[in-house]
């Protein structure tokens, strides 16, 4: 299971991108949220599976952290932080553009190389990560992208890790990606 974790002002179009990529490649997902209702940046309301106070880290393979402008709320939630510290101990953790905020709070980009949406560098850069000014950068176990554009990127080398190369071209070749 995967989560994905959200909160008011989620960039849509990376949620979008999250949930169609991961679903192809055969991966089970929830969304996570600090509420039971929460709003994207362009109005989009969507109800969580699961709220931060239920969600149990240990359960999830990977989570995925889409941008906008709920990373900024989403730093402040312990319990977020708390949920992405211990699947980063053994799974996946994404920051998709303004997500990598999260992760970085969290103290999973300490020494790692890592990319943003561009004017956020210096915030990894104070939190101990290394910017890098690249679409997408995967350090270990540790997955970021610079923008909107590199969600679905993101998400193919999800499918890869969790379901293997063979589930990951097929789902690239369905998005005409191959």
């Amino acid at each position: 299971m995967i989560a994905i974790l959200i909160d008011e002002g989620f960039e849509e179009l990376e949620l979008g991108a999250a949930i169609s990529v991961l679903s192809r490649g055969g991966l089970n997902w929830e969304l996570v949220g600090v509420e039971e209702e929460v709003e994207g940046v362009n109005g989009l309301r969507l109800s969580v599976d699961a709220t931060i106070w239920d969600a149990e880290g240990g359960g999830y393979e990977a989570v995925v952290i889409p941008g906008g402008s709920s990373p900024t709320t989403l730093t402040g939630y312990r319990r977020c932080l708390e949920l992405v510290r211990s699947v980063s101990e053994r799974g996946l953790v994404v920051g998709l553009s303004s997500g990598a905020l999260v992760l970085a709070e969290a103290g999973v980009l300490d020494g790692r190389r890592a990319t943003t949406y561009p004017g956020l560098e210096a915030e990894l850069r104070a939190r101990g990560a290394e910017p890098v000014e690249r679409g997408m950068v995967r350090d270990g176990r540790v997955i970021t992208t610079r923008g909107p554009a590199f969600a679905v990127d993101a998400c193919l080398e999800v499918v890869r890790e969790l379901s293997g190369d063979h589930m990951a071209n097929a789902v690239a070749r369905q998005l005409i990606l191959k």
